[in-house]
């Protein structure tokens, strides 16, 4: 069985789980769907094996089409089951992204459904060759995927509240308070302390130097190895003076400068606030640049 033909056979698992579980208050395009994930899972089956590596452009407009009809309606399930169904052959999970709660009761809520997601794709009842085993994965998957996609409505509307205005998601407030004590603990330079933030993050970052002028370096693909953060887009963190002075020289605030693979410079992405302690101000720059890049980083590739 080739991957074109597990994925037909997932969109068949997947059209079922749709027809058993979607509600709408008319049939017919509860059956327009259904029969568009049939229509799909036959486009799939019918390439030839080793014609294609790839999504042929035939079968991305089908898949297009399917996904279309899908969120024209809340049918009460999820249209992540499309990409999870197709996966043998794209290689692409669906994402899950945080919904960045402010209020702490909606971002443990929010935790615990990715915690789930996390749980069910360990399995790997996803990839076997039992269709109940991958019926309950896509079952699983799409209850989770549904309940947050409905937790993400109710988290916006209480993000938009007059007294959250101003105030850093929670996930991001406890990142902050983990990264200030990194700070804390480290030196014993300035950019020692940055670098220890950024870490607690998940930033990889190192010192570099320029014409004299020291400054923290990061990749913006996170990478792990320092001579491919040169290479690729980066994201220079540098101050007034310089980042390899003793703490308590340190008085002007970090900035961060988003630069191309080639070095040229593209923008400022922000400048720390002025006022704050140097542990503190280093928690503020890693969190808020790793929030910045799990919202660009991919508009940014490395090639």
């Amino acid at each position: 069985m080739n991957h074109f033909t597990t994925a037909a056979r997932h969109l068949r698992l997947a059209g079922a789980l749709f027809e058993a579980r979607a509600h709408h208050r008319t049939q017919a395009v509860v059956d327009i769907v259904t029969t568009a994930f049939k229509f799909t899972a036959d486009a799939f089956d019918s390439v030839a094996p080793g014609a294609y590596e790839e999504l042929p452009e035939d079968l991305a407009d089908a898949v297009t089409a399917l996904d279309a009809v899908f969120r024209a309606h809340d049918f009460h399930v999820s249209p992540a089951l499309i990409a999870y169904a197709i996966e043998p052959v794209t290689g692409a999970l669906p994402v899950m992204k945080s919904a960045d709660a402010i209020s702490e009761v909606f971002a443990r809520q929010d935790l615990d459904l990715q915690v789930r997601r996390s749980s069910v794709l360990d399995s790997r009842n996803l990839a076997s060759d039992d269709d109940e085993k991958v019926s309950w994965a896509l079952r699983a998957l799409n209850t989770i995927h549904y309940q947050h996609e409905k937790l993400a409505e109710v988290i916006a509307a209480d993000n938009a509240r007059p007294d959250n205005e101003g105030k850093l998601p929670f996930r991001l407030r406890e990142w902050r308070e983990e990264a200030t004590l990194l700070a804390a603990a480290a030196g014993p330079k300035n950019g020692h302390k940055l670098i220890a933030a950024l870490q607690a993050v998940g930033i990889p970052a190192w010192f570099a130097e320029d014409s004299g002028v020291s400054y923290v370096i990061a990749g913006v693909d996170k990478t792990l190895e320092e001579g491919e953060a040169h290479t690729g887009p980066k994201v220079y963190i540098y101050c007034g003076e310089q980042a390899d002075l003793n703490p308590a020289e340190h008085d002007e605030p970090w900035a961060c400068a988003l630069y191309g693979r080639d070095g040229d410079f593209v923008d400022v992405l922000f400048t720390a606030p002025t006022g704050l302690d140097l542990d503190s101000e280093c928690g503020h720059v890693a969190v808020q640049l790793a929030h910045w890049l799990e919202r660009n980083a991919e508009k940014h590739p490395r090639a």
